[in-house]
């Protein structure tokens, strides 16, 4: 590799170490993720939103707005066993309940509750029942359809399935109460009340089944069904119980069907409205979680929002999106409708279980909302960073959408119009140099120009000036033995290649023989302005001319290439270079001991300025430039949260991220694990090896700096290579047809740029 001269990083890393790459030039930490952090006058062009953390309310966006939105946890008493005792959860009339019982030993265990009520008042008490020498603690408890009260049960260990029933009013104090026998002694599952004073409960029965039963408020049986999928209840119809069984799956998206018990007749009968929905498949298997609204309507829980099936019209539509409200639910845990039409959903995220209130939205407000074009496979990466800005910015919106056209997207873009943001990977990025942006004003201001390793903000620009940019990378580098070249451009390598005679290049995870023969075609292009193939000033190509030729004859060399097997092939002369990327610490660790090992070096892909490690990212993210001031200035503050540190330490990703203070996290979360695994098991072997702080940093430093950017082909030329090369290796067309093909169509391509 060539020589260059650079100043060398801070390398000793630790719990208080100096930042890596660069470090801040002695500042402290800054949260630049804090909206309306910096300095900015307000009648400049890259102004930031204030934060709204402050003045929490939900935005206007959907037909549902949030009127409470609180974390809620059970209540550890002092000196209760850790771990110890049942716990539930229940949404009703009084609001979101977590029912524990607290155990301290025998003879001073109690049952208790604690939550949030409807008006958002925080609550903790006892709940009293009779008391019993062999088991005084309540069982679980559940809502009363339609009425702010409970209901609960006792077991008794009498052998005989006795168990004790409780009406409980709002406050938890028993109002009522019945002995009742259920025929075993295993613990009901759900208990619920109805208008009628109608005990429910589900419990297992022999054979795997599940059985629902309703009893009398003197504990009568009055109903009895017995059901093979798994079972719950809910409450619906302002005093009535629903049964909703469950096949479920292990992606949680199991079928979900809705009963009533017909007490007269004795039959559990589907609701009509989840008959008809079944039908239509109109409610794509209810999601996460479902519950009925009443006879017409099912609610139900999906990862990206919260929906409603409406029998009478046919149709399901949106009520909330969660990420515009700045959610982010890993689980759901309860869902409910209320007598006055609210609805309360209970869920868990990074963070917690949180309790949500909502209400209907009675007038919009009017919000700014801008749209984020985005690849579908790329949409995880940027829904956290969505949602933390909607919450901070109720007045404005961040939407994700995935769902465009790429013909019609670029029409839109070219008009003027369309989304604000974009993920380039739909539409191309230097090629569209017009549409986007100028943001090196943007990084300057918001602090970032100071924050990112510089080598990386090369991935957003074009002709110098900064027109998008990207939130991480990897590094891509060739390895050759110490005896192997010290340095190669495009056909210095070729005649390395030749003078080697065996497979020109294996890969690190290649575990198996393969047919290498498109990466090393590949192995000769960066882009449009470094590539053996073509000059894109005078046009002049290498195809019809004996260095084509030479090209596809060593290519054949690569056509069954030796697995890596950790640098042996390399080291015995099986291949004359191996194909390595650092995804991680890990990955850039492992190297190097790998090389210090072997006695390997890294030499750099091939370029016209000699071997260069290759910067690789996926495209970049970008700013319509028609968009208007306050459009932009969301999206400003987008990306700034977007790229802030918390940013990357809310999100797992594997490659290397582009902020300094970011990098240096993961350097101390690698050796975090490392002890951990130490600590575990002692040595932690080959796969995780210890950080030597200085050499590793060192290392990842020489590797950044000495790289370049890889550069792909504009789309349409891409195409042509992708095409052509596909046909030949595919053996559709031989060397001289392809030559030809090339030729004429590479040609043609080029003329038509100028």
């Amino acid at each position: 590799m060539r020589k260059r001269e650079w100043k060398i990083w801070p390398t000793v890393l630790g719990l208080a170490a100096a930042l890596l790459l660069g470090g801040c030039g002695g500042k402290n930490d800054a949260d630049y993720s804090t909206a309306g952090s910096s300095p900015v006058p307000e009648d400049t062009e890259y102004a930031f939103l204030d934060d709204g953390e402050s003045a929490w309310k939900d935005n206007t966006l959907d037909d549902l707005r949030a009127v409470l939105h609180l974390p809620v946890s059970t209540q550890q008493a002092e000196g209760e066993q850790a771990g110890a005792g049942t716990a539930g959860r229940v949404l009703g009339e009084g609001g979101c309940v977590l029912f524990k019982n607290h155990l301290f030993g025998y003879g001073k265990d109690w049952s208790g509750a604690n939550g949030i009520t409807a008006e958002g008042e925080e609550f903790s008490c006892r709940i009293e029942v009779e008391t019993d020498p062999r088991d005084n603690r309540v069982g679980r408890i559940g809502p009363v359809s339609g009425g702010n009260g409970y209901a609960a049960y006792r077991m008794l260990r009498d052998g005989e399935g006795g168990i004790w029933l409780y009406a409980l009013d709002g406050d938890f104090r028993k109002v009522g109460g019945t002995l009742a026998r259920l025929d075993g002694e295993r613990d009901p599952s759900c208990v619920m009340g109805d208008a009628e004073g109608n005990f429910h409960l589900t419990y297992p029965a022999s054979g795997g089944r599940n059985r629902y039963v309703v009893l009398s408020p003197e504990g009568e049986e009055v109903f009895r069904a017995d059901e093979s999928r798994a079972v719950t209840l809910h409450a619906f119809g302002g005093g009535r119980v629903a049964l909703c069984a469950e096949e479920r799956q292990s992606n949680g998206m199991g079928e979900r069907r809705f009963y009533e018990a017909d007490l007269r007749s004795g039959e559990l009968r589907e609701l009509a409205v989840s008959k008809k929905a079944a039908e239509e498949g109109g409610t794509e298997g209810l999601g996460l979680y479902a519950t009925p609204a009443g006879d017409d309507r099912i609610l139900w829980c999906t990862l990206l929002d919260l929906r409603e099936y409406d029998a009478e019209s046919g149709e399901a539509r949106t009520l909330y999106r969660w990420s515009s409200h700045g959610i982010l639910p890993e689980a759901f845990e309860g869902l409910t409708v209320t007598l006055d039409g609210s609805v309360e959903v209970l869920y868990r995220d990074a963070d917690g279980l949180n309790f949500l209130l909502l209400k209907p939205t009675e007038e919009r407000e009017e919000m700014i909302s801008v749209v984020f074009a985005v690849s579908p496979a790329h949409a995880n990466r940027f829904l956290s960073a969505a949602a933390r800005f909607n919450k901070r910015h109720p007045s404005c919106n961040v939407t994700i959408r995935t769902d465009w056209d790429e013909t019609a997207l670029l029409t839109r873009l070219g008009a003027g119009d369309g989304p604000v943001i974009v993920d380039t990977a739909l539409t191309g990025f230097e090629e569209l140099e017009g549409l986007w942006q100028p943001l090196d004003g943007f990084l300057e201001q918001s602090g970032l120009a100071d924050e990112i390793i510089p080598e990386a903000l090369e991935f957003g620009k074009i002709g110098g000036v900064t027109r998008g940019v990207v939130r991480d990378f990897r590094i891509r580098t060739l390895v050759v033995s110490d005896s192997g070249p010290e340095d190669w451009n495009y056909a210095t390598f070729l005649d390395a290649a030749e003078s080697a005679g065996t497979a020109p290049l294996t890969n690190w995870y290649g575990e198996a023989r393969a047919d290498r023969r498109r990466e090393f075609l590949d192995l000769l292009a960066n882009g449009t302005e470094d590539n053996y193939y073509f000059d894109a000033q005078t046009g002049e190509t290498v195809f019809g001319t004996p260095r084509f030729k030479r090209v596809l004859k060593l290519a054949e060399l690569a056509g069954d290439c030796p697995p890596a097997e950790g640098g042996r092939a390399v080291g015995e002369g099986e291949a004359l270079c191996e194909a390595v990327d650092v995804y991680g610490i890990q990955d850039a660790v492992s190297l190097r001991r790998r090389l210090e090992a072997n006695g390997e070096r890294i030499i750099g892909y091939p370029t016209a300025d000699g071997g260069r490690n290759l910067l690789v990212s996926g495209d970049p993210i970008a700013i319509r430039s028609t968009a208007t001031d306050e459009e932009k200035q969301i999206a400003y503050t987008f990306l700034k949260l977007l790229l802030s540190r918390e940013s990357y330490g809310s999100v797992s990703a594997s490659n290397l991220p582009v902020r300094r203070d970011a990098l240096e996290d993961k350097f101390e979360n690698y050796k975090i694990t490392v002890s951990q695994l130490s600590q575990a098991g002692g040595e932690t072997g080959n796969d995780v090896p210890e950080l030597d702080d200085e050499k590793d940093a060192a290392f990842l430093e020489n590797l950044i700096r000495g790289g370049t950017v890889q550069r792909s082909f504009p789309a349409g030329l891409q195409k042509v290579f992708d095409e052509e090369f596909g046909d030949y290796l595919a053996g559709r067309i031989d060397g001289r047809a392809l030559d030809e093909h090339l030729k004429s169509r590479v040609w043609l391509y080029l003329e038509e740029s100028k």
